[in-house]
């Protein structure tokens, strides 16, 4: 039995025990949405203090402006981005209306807006859009958590499960609505930050971790200038440096530095666009520099016997950012001159492309397993929630109290949970393992993919024969590890799992070619 099948299996048998009961009507309604979610794309919510940009972020990842963006904070709904074949909006209101909407008037109902009376009055908003990356994940806008707007603030608590009090004066009943988080800051993590994350550490939130919450740090190229000519070089310092301290590494993946702004809005470049920037390289290096004293000078100064208006260069700036146009200039210099080539290489210099793929890679290829134990966890807390509630009910409480066991017993028997608390591990500190030896730990658990090519390491293309020899010589390397005297119980704990790994695939393999498992023995 499959995974899939052993989560559609508890969850549907759960709901039945439920439905015996009408005191846990609500409870099988909730878990009635679990068992939907495990079928839906993964739900990451974008979070982090006011002004990170986060809005900026999601249109870049997007691969277009669609909300609105500026210097003071505009975000005051959550907005929930979904696959459509068109882009289609429908406002939740708190009453549990829906209200669909033209899409031309979103900004209308995610932004400040006191013309709006309902404004107040929405939950969230799910805007569906034809971008190929919501078949897989489905992003969450936040307002900031640190918003001068108390309204901000509660929203986005509310939506991704944090309390609007303090967290101990609410119960275990409150999840979070997304399985995934990405947290957003800028420049540094400031105090205030530090303490939002550590709201992540409490129980309510036991299922976020680095299997699935990645950092990203924004607005690079703020640090651009004379003393830092490489702003996204800059911005890996700092980001590897966040990563190193023990109490981030705890929380976090990885931190990725990014320049979004750069990436929002490049693919609206024109031949228009292109002829200015064209006159703009043909400057000399005094006068550019100059003009890139700072964002005053570049868009509002009249330089003499410059043939580029500040209408012009404002119109510049406001597609691709400060720095994207210095990027852009230095492009044309080098002989890039169709706009959609340059779109491709300004995209590419932001980071947004990689953080992509990292967000896909990371969170896709586990996204059934986060979604499972997001769900484990769900119903573990409602189960001793109705345990606690009914404990004078005897039938009540020996089904919860069954039923969590029954949880229990499927992270303990199934592999796949050994494999996860091994990455936890290994994202905390805990392994002490060589170059290859992480390599091989990352391929094996599904970092690279879930096929026996990515989790073996190997190309495409070898004989089935052939991979369950390779999985087999592997699994021979990690069971040597197990006796290594100096290695740490979490050391000698991963190497074992990670020797059954490579022997449950060996099994496999050489159970589909028909090969018998002494072959190897003999030199076979």
């Amino acid at each position: 039995m499959t995974i899939i099948h052993t989560a559609d299996l508890l969850v549907t048998d759960v709901i039945n025990i439920l439905s015996n009961y009408k005191e846990l009507q609500s409870i099988q309604e909730e878990l009635q949405a679990v068992k939907a979610r495990l079928k839906e794309p993964l739900r990451v919510a974008v979070v982090g203090v006011i002004k990170a940009g986060k809005t900026t972020l999601l249109n870049a990842l997007m691969g277009e402006k669609l909300l609105k963006t500026g210097e003071n904070e505009t975000t005051f709904n959550v907005t929930w981005y979904k696959y459509g074949e068109r882009p289609e909006l429908m406002i939740c209101l708190k009453d549990s209306r829906m209200i669909k909407e033209d899409v031309s008037l979103l900004n209308e109902w995610t932004t400040h807006n006191h013309a709006n009376p309902e404004i107040k009055n929405v939950e969230y908003v799910i805007y569906k859009y034809p971008s190929p990356i919501l078949k897989q994940i489905e992003f969450i806008d936040t307002p900031g958590l640190k918003s001068t707007h108390q309204d901000d603030a509660e929203n986005t608590r509310e939506f991704i499960g944090l309390p609007v009090n303090e967290l101990a004066d609410r119960t275990t009943s409150e999840g979070s609505k997304a399985d995934a988080i990405i947290y957003a800051f800028q420049r540094g993590i400031s105090d205030d930050e530090n303490k939002m994350l550590e709201m992540f550490r409490n129980p309510l939130f036991s299922h976020a971790s680095p299997i699935n919450a990645i950092g990203v740090l924004t607005k690079v190229d703020m640090y651009w200038g004379k003393q830092v000519p490489a702003p996204m070089q800059e911005g890996k310092k700092i980001a590897d440096r966040y990563t190193n301290h023990e109490e981030i590494r705890s929380l976090l993946y990885e931190i990725v530095p990014i320049s979004a702004k750069m990436a929002e809005n490049c693919r609206s470049l024109t031949e228009e666009h292109m002829e200015v920037l064209y006159r703009l390289s043909r400057l000399d290096e005094a006068t550019l520099g100059r003009m890139f004293k700072g964002v005053h000078f570049f868009c509002d100064f009249a330089f003499p016997h410059v043939q580029v208006t500040p209408e012009e260069r404002t119109r510049l700036y406001d597609t691709l950012g400060f720095y994207g146009v210095y990027v852009a200039i230095q492009a044309v210099r080098e002989g890039i001159t169709a706009p959609v080539e340059l779109a491709r290489h300004v995209s590419r210099q932001s980071g947004i492309p990689a953080l992509s793929q990292k967000i896909r890679q990371h969170f896709g290829n586990r996204s059934f397993m986060i979604k499972f134990q997001y769900a484990l966890s769900r119903i573990k807390s409602l189960c001793l929630s109705a345990s606690i509630t009914y404990r004078n009910h005897q039938d009540i409480k020996q089904k919860m109290d069954h039923i969590i066991n029954r949880c229990d017993e499927i992270v303990a028997r199934e592999h796949i949970f050994q494999e996860m608390e091994v990455l936890q591990f290994f994202y905390q500190g805990h392994l002490h393992v060589s170059e290859e030896e992480s390599r091989e730990l990352l391929e094996i658990t599904g970092e690279y993919g879930s096929h026996c090519e990515a989790r073996l390491g190997v190309e495409e293309g070898l004989s089935i024969l052939s991979l369950a020899r390779i999985a087999h010589e592997k699994s021979m390397r990690w069971i040597k590890k197990t006796d290594d005297i100096f290695s740490n119980r979490y050391e000698i704990q991963a190497a074992r799992v990670i020797a059954r790994s490579y022997e449950i695939m060996y099994f496999h393999l050489s159970s589909v070619s028909g090969f018998q498992t002494s072959g190897f023995d003999d030199g076979g």
